[in-house]
């Protein structure tokens, strides 16, 4: 704009100059000095609009320009800061242009990545997924294709993400626009929460709902199979009292090392779960022999009876264990849990450090 009014004030300087020229006599005129002056003032009129409307177009492409400039800063520093990978690819799966965050994910640098094939950096089984998805991708160009897949770092670990991919089209050139977000983390707090939620946080053993869920199901595989089912439930004897003599610290090592004794004792289709407390119980589908809890809950009695690391020698711990076998079908399991919570109650008041068995059902 500066320069084409720079050129307008040169022109009306040089009109100026010719039209004194005429006045004066110096320049020589097929008109008469009235119609050359008229022509003069006409054609400065119309360089002044032709002029105006040069400055305005150019005013708006300057703007246009600076704008474009402005988004096209503005999306590289989206592209540059996002957490997420972009990356162009080509119709076959080709990097052409990836982001900064391939390093964060995968620990290659952007640069390293060009030219490589997208299905070089995920497992093998979900490679041929996404190789066999691109022909999908471009025949369906603006809608978003999304897979859950694992890629690989570079130090060999896999990390899971949802690859989104969109066909496109940009100046008549085929793309493919990737966009990898990380969820290895999200699905690792779920796992952990739904781990949580079934668990006891101390011993790690099932807790109370999560025993109750797997005993119903048990319970309804042993009425298909046929199989008997029993109960154990084991309260620790003289527990309140090493919780007050010593902390709940040392109470704490008592619980954890009882888990792990009674999972010595029980098989491996066995369910094993603390109750709350010092309360835990044992879930065994009778296949072999005529009482294996018997047997169990001997091996527990002996592996409680030693001594436990960090309390002094002659705080011994025990259990009181009660039993309760269901032979017939349709016995509630909650039935079976209060036969077994009596029976555990007849061997406190026995004298504790034993087991009693409930009468079958």
């Amino acid at each position: 704009p500066r320069m084409l009014a720079a050129m307008l004030g040169w022109n009306y300087v040089a009109i100026l100059v010719g039209e004194l020229a005429v006045a004066f006599g110096w320049a020589p005129s097929v008109l008469e000095p009235g119609m050359s002056h008229a022509v003069a003032a006409v054609g400065a009129v119309c360089l002044t609009i032709v002029t105006v409307i040069l400055v305005d177009n150019a005013r708006t492409a300057e703007e246009a320009t600076r704008n474009l400039q402005e988004r096209r800063r503005y999306f590289e520093a989206l592209v540059a800061n996002a957490r997420d990978v972009i990356a162009d690819l080509s119709p076959d799966g080709l990097v052409r242009h990836v982001s900064p965050a391939m390093s964060g994910l995968l620990g290659y640098s952007a640069s390293e990545a060009v030219g490589e094939w997208i299905g070089d950096h995920l497992h093998p089984a979900e490679a041929e997924l996404v190789g066999g998805a691109l022909g999908e991708v471009m025949a369906d160009k603006g809608n978003p294709h999304s897979f859950q897949v694992r890629v690989r770092h570079r130090n060999g670990s896999y990390r899971n993400v949802v690859a989104t991919l969109t066909g496109a089209e940009l100046e008549g050139e085929d793309m493919v626009i990737a966009n990898l977000h990380d969820v290895t983390t999200e699905r690792r707090l779920r796992r952990q929460l739904v781990h949580d939620a079934r668990h006891d946080v101390l011993t790690g053993l099932l807790n109370r709902r999560a025993f109750n869920a797997v005993a119903a199901r048990e319970s309804r595989n042993a009425d298909e199979s046929g199989h008997a089912l029993a109960v154990m439930y084991i309260d620790l004897d003289g527990f309140k009292a090493i919780n007050d003599s010593f902390g709940h610290d040392l109470g704490d090592t008592v619980l954890v090392e009882t888990a792990r004794r009674l999972r010595l004792c029980i098989r491996s289709g066995d369910v094993l779960a603390r109750l709350g407390g010092d309360e835990f119980a044992i879930l065994v589908t009778l296949t072999d022999g005529p009482h294996p809890p018997v047997e169990v809950a001997d091996r527990i009695l002996r592996e409680l009876a030693e001594p436990v690391p960090g309390i002094p020698f002659d705080v011994r711990m025990g259990a009181s264990i009660g039993i309760a076998v269901r032979s017939d079908e349709g016995i509630e399991l909650s039935s079976l849990m209060r036969d077994a919570d009596s029976a555990m109650y007849e061997a406190k008041a026995g004298g504790r450090a034993t087991w009693r068995l409930a009468d079958s059902r």
